[in-house]
């Protein structure tokens, strides 16, 4: 494999305009193809409303977990294998889902603890990246919940795949200035015009390097509608 894609998305539990909104996000697949997909905050519902779009019924999928709202991973070609590592400290139920490619190349998701834990975040993502530590080609992706504070010191080997790129934006994710859905919903977030890098990706390369990293889902499907409350990453790597 000379490239490999892979689109991270928080596609939002809400069943808010829940139809239309994974609509969208079948359509953002169906236009960059990427050869993996790693969704946070699937339920049940969301996947069945996912896999109408044919494009998305094309994947191989990993199992569905029994929590409320869980991740998942989608590849185009059948995965040799996947793992779902629950973290040992989560009030949130959350876990680390592990897929290796056919080609031997490694994906990984999670959906790191939300809301005032920090330090547990820290953890998990040390955690994380340290279970992929042996491996020649990994990339860690999704909602880290981190904040801008939050320092990241990543293990020898391991980038930050948006800072790598030498991005002029801040790569802001969950965005309560231009996601206006989200900001009407979440008071929160739009009181404090709220601007986070939440949805990050992570990795490590001897055989890949970084192509780019670009940020998806970013416009509206409708006047005050988005596809997700967060905007989605798509991280391109090419052979070296």
């Amino acid at each position: 494999m000379n490239c490999v894609s892979v689109l991270s998305f928080n596609i939002w539990f809400s069943h808010y305009q829940m139809e239309a909104r994974m609509a969208a996000i079948g359509d953002i697949v169906a236009k960059y193809l990427p050869d993996v997909i790693a969704f946070q905050e699937m339920t049940d519902v969301h996947f069945q409303l996912l896999v109408r779009h044919p494009v998305l019924r094309s994947y191989h999928w990993t199992p569905p977990s029994h929590a409320r709202y869980y991740t998942m991973i989608g590849c185009k070609s059948m995965f040799r294998k996947a793992r779902r590592i629950p973290f040992g400290r989560s009030g949130m139920g959350r876990d680390l889902l592990v897929v290796e490619l056919s080609n031997g190349f490694t994906v990984a998701t999670s959906h790191l603890e939300s809301l005032a834990n920090a330090p547990l975040r820290k953890e998990q993502l040390e955690f994380s990246l340290g279970m992929l530590g042996n491996l020649q080609n990994a990339l860690f992706c999704g909602d880290t919940n981190m904040t801008e504070q939050e320092h990241v010191d990543l293990p020898v080997g391991w980038t930050d795949a948006w800072l790598a790129s030498n991005h002029q934006e801040d790569g802001y994710t969950f965005d309560a200035v231009r996601n206006t859905m989200m900001a009407a919903r979440n008071k929160w977030a739009a009181s404090r015009r709220l601007r986070m890098r939440f949805d990050r990706a992570f990795v490590r390369l001897t055989s890949y390097r970084i192509s780019h990293v670009s940020i998806v889902g970013d416009v509206p499907i409708a006047e005050g509608l988005f596809p997700s409350d967060h905007f989605g990453l798509l991280t391109r790597l090419s052979a070296t």
